[in-house]
């Protein structure tokens, strides 16, 4: 069969590489059946030669993005990475990857889908009322977060479960505030979550890593629903040295989790000695249903532990987890584990799922648009409803 060369932009070649987080000899890597990938890349990209048709289909796959826009004139607007907070004291976290960079980017889409679905409909997505600033006290701003979630202290005490809190926290985040979207398949080093600010539906993402555990999942959903009352959007690994910010809103998070005459109530009793131990700070996690790294820095921020006590213990808990990270994050890829429909639902924002199902049988979109916005077959999105409604029940329950 006659070669068909692609008329593409070299440029536009080039800013798709770029922009999905590759080098050229990452990007090369990744092409299958191109004979010295790293040598034709760079001819396309430096107008040396063209690429076919189905060489440009490949690199439009790998950098995800549609094939339209190797033949742009220019790249097109788009909106900014968010500012990049992860470079705490000892982070490891390394160059933003590519899976990132495009949930960044896919998430803004899912997020504005869902509002075009809902457009005239301002309940669907009411507005984000809590405003706040870094000159607030970060007491008074949880106080006022959690009167928007509408949990009690009294019903979080009474869960005795980081499940179960991480289930309850979400689904509240979700009702009263923001889309919250899990990214399952990123290390557990590169960063806890993002925040995508907007007045109406304000994105999360938190890291869903089988090595975070359901505790700090929490904690990193308060840390960016802090940025979210900021307006102040971020990539985040709770690093308090990282910025300003993240200082803030770790403070803002864990007096949300943990009211300060409850936790003094729970804390003071173990505070012997000014020590805390791994089996104390165990105690008061298990009682608020957080991590324990929330609780040391709520210990801190109220004046019972000390920040070099804290911060030699973070640094010894890093060092650990550098240290068992590999095997364990290799091990996730796991036989017998949740269904498809399991992983699915844990990943998507409930609020978009709901608005999507919703468009559908109202006749707004047919089931092949229906598809597109799951990212799914027609025939497993109908599926996926019914497993939907089950956890939406669950939810109510």
């Amino acid at each position: 069969m006659a070669r068909t060369d692609a008329l593409v932009n070299p440029a536009m070649l080039r800013w798709a590489r770029e922009t999905a987080g590759y080098t050229l000899t990452e990007a090369a890597a990744r092409l299958r059946g191109i004979r010295d990938p790293e040598t034709e890349l760079g001819a396309w990209e430096g107008r040396k030669r063209r690429p076919s048709v189905s060489q440009a289909r490949r690199l439009a796959a790998l950098c995800r993005r549609p094939l339209a826009v190797f033949f742009l004139s220019e790249p097109p607007v788009e909106a900014t990475l968010p500012p990049d907070y992860r470079r705490g004291a000892g982070s490891d976290a390394g160059d933003l990857s590519p899976a990132v960079r495009w949930s960044v980017r896919h998430l803004r889409d899912l997020r504005q889908a869902g509002l075009d679905l809902a457009e005239g409909d301002p309940e669907a997505f009411p507005p984000f009322h809590v405003r706040a600033t870094l000159a607030d006290d970060p007491n008074g701003l949880a106080g006022r977060l959690r009167q928007l979630l509408g949990i009690s202290v009294e019903d979080q005490l009474g869960w005795r479960s980081t499940e179960k809190a991480w289930s309850r926290w979400r689904a509240a985040v979700e009702e009263r505030a923001c889309l919250v979207f899990v990214l399952d398949r990123l290390p557990s080093a590169e960063l806890g979550g993002f925040s995508l600010a907007f007045d109406r539906a304000p994105v999360i993402a938190v890291n869903g890593s089988p090595q975070i555990t359901r505790g700090r999942r929490v904690f990193t959903l308060m840390h960016e629903l802090a940025h979210v009352a900021l307006h102040s959007e971020g990539l985040c690994n709770l690093e308090d040295r990282a910025a300003r910010v993240e200082a803030f809103c770790n403070r803002v998070a864990v007096a949300l989790l943990m009211p300060a005459e409850p936790f003094r109530e729970a804390a003071t009793p173990l505070a012997a000695g000014g020590r805390w131990p791994d089996d104390r700070l165990e105690e008061i996690s298990a009682k608020f249903s957080v991590s324990r790294h929330a609780v040391y820095v709520r210990l801190v921020s109220l004046g019972l532990a000390k920040q070099a006590e804290y911060d030699a213990w973070r640094a010894a808990r890093t060092a650990q987890l550098r240290a068992t990270r590999a095997p364990r994050e290799q091990g996730a890829e796991r036989e017998g584990g949740p269904s498809f429909y399991q992983l699915y639902l844990h990943r998507m924002s409930f609020p978009y799922l709901q608005g999507v199902f919703e468009s559908y049988h109202a006749d707004q979109i047919s089931l092949a648009e229906l598809s597109d916005h799951l990212g799914v077959k027609p025939t497993t999105a109908l599926a996926l409803e019914d497993r939907f409604l089950e956890r939406l029940r669950a939810r109510a329950s």
